[in-house]
């Protein structure tokens, strides 16, 4: 059994898909039992209270995420990240970036995503820059690359010339949680203030990688077309977001666009269950958990047809060109439309969901330290 610290801090820090798949992992891992485990965390979050549970050994250091970004990755600070966590046989860094560790140490980075490489457009520059200069010294120190799926392994081969028995892909679960929902839909509408009638729902950061300028449009088309249906968008603020909301008053879809802002993982499972379709037309995705939650929810799913959004979804749901907006317009009218073709998504997308479980994510977690390790 080795001693391997989990950097945890990004699941207590942050928001999003990075912070839900961090937290989900280190909760499988934690279950699992496999190995030694001692969390790290920067600053002083409080540990959730399903981690908890564990009673993991937990190291902290007293200085916050953002200090040692600063001193380890701006200023390249030769601090080993073993100061706080006591001497390990592997360190599992969640979030991009590996800190500097003593030579004996192990390691293990997980890369979420290139899309800092892919669609540079949809980030801050400074996130670019950041990244640009982080990951690739990462990807080369590292002994294994983790990824959630194929496709952002090939990105990395393709990109830095890692070799591709370096990259471990592993496959994300879908959260018991995530099941039709008997919570009543004006228990929803009452606490989030959606709209009237019929919704299709989003899921994600509201930034451009999600392309929900071009989802209000296919709104908009569906709207003038006759269709009585609304817009929500569960997801926290992000950047580079002013073309969105202004998508929305050019439209003037004001009533019919809800943006609900961060939403508590317990009330997505009724959120997803209540919605017409789930749509998912992004740019570029690293997996694209919220697909398959969908599924689970009993919920149809539409979807785009690049990077890992296909790998997620299978035959499951329709999948559309995130740049074509007549054509996602007409993926959700056949959605909304054809009632034999949503009865089918639905019982594919169960069974698509259920093949998905974070226990396996940990076994192959724990097989890919395993590596690293000999």
């Amino acid at each position: 059994m080795a001693r391997i610290a989990i950097e945890f801090t990004p699941a207590v820090t942050q928001g999003g898909g990075v912070a839900r798949s961090v937290h989900e992992m280190t909760a499988a891992l934690l279950a699992a039992s496999r190995h030694d485990y001692t969390l790290f965390i920067a600053g002083d979050s409080p540990l959730p209270v399903d981690i908890d549970r564990f009673n993991p050994n937990v190291r902290r250091s007293p200085v916050s995420a953002m200090m040692l970004t600063r001193l380890w990755h701006r200023l390249r600070l030769p601090l080993p990240v073993e100061t706080f966590t006591g001497q390990q046989d592997l360190f599992f860094a969640t979030d991009f970036a590996l800190p500097p560790l003593k030579r004996r140490t192990r390691s293990a980075v997980f890369i979420h995503d290139l899309t800092y490489v892919r669609v540079p457009e949809a980030a801050v520059p400074s996130l670019v820059a950041y990244l640009g200069a982080v990951v690739p010294r990462s990807i080369q120190r590292a002994d294994v690359v983790i990824v959630n799926s194929e496709a952002t392994k090939a990105d990395i081969v393709e990109t830095y010339g890692t070799p591709p028995d370096k990259v471990i892909p592993v496959q994300f679960g879908v959260h018991k949680r995530f099941a039709p929902s008997n919570v009543p839909l004006g228990v929803l509408r009452d606490k989030y203030s959606l709209p009237d009638g019929s919704y299709l729902l989003a899921v994600g950061t509201i930034q451009p990688r999600k392309n929900y300028a071009r989802l209000i449009s296919a709104l908009r088309q569906l709207r003038e077309g006759g269709m009585e249906i609304s817009l929500v968008i569960a997801g926290g603020r992000g950047w580079l977001d002013s073309p969105i909301y202004a998508s929305v008053q050019a439209g003037k879809l004001e009533p019919y666009v809800k943006f609900l802002g961060y939403v508590d993982d317990g009330d997505l499972p009724a959120l997803y269950s209540h919605a017409e379709v789930f749509v998912m037309p992004s740019l570029y995705e690293g997996f694209g958990l919220p697909v398959l939650e969908a599924m689970a929810c009993r919920v149809p799913v539409v979807t785009s047809n690049v990077s890992s959004l296909p790998e997620a979804a299978g035959d499951s749901a329709l999948l559309v060109d995130p740049l074509d907006v007549d054509a996602l317009t007409h993926a959700l009218r056949r959605v909304l439309d054809d009632s034999e073709l949503r009865k089918s998504m639905i019982e594919r997308g169960i069974l698509r969901a259920a093949d998905f479980i974070w226990e396996r994510t940990a076994a192959q977690l724990a097989d890919a330290f395993e590596l690293a390790l000999s």
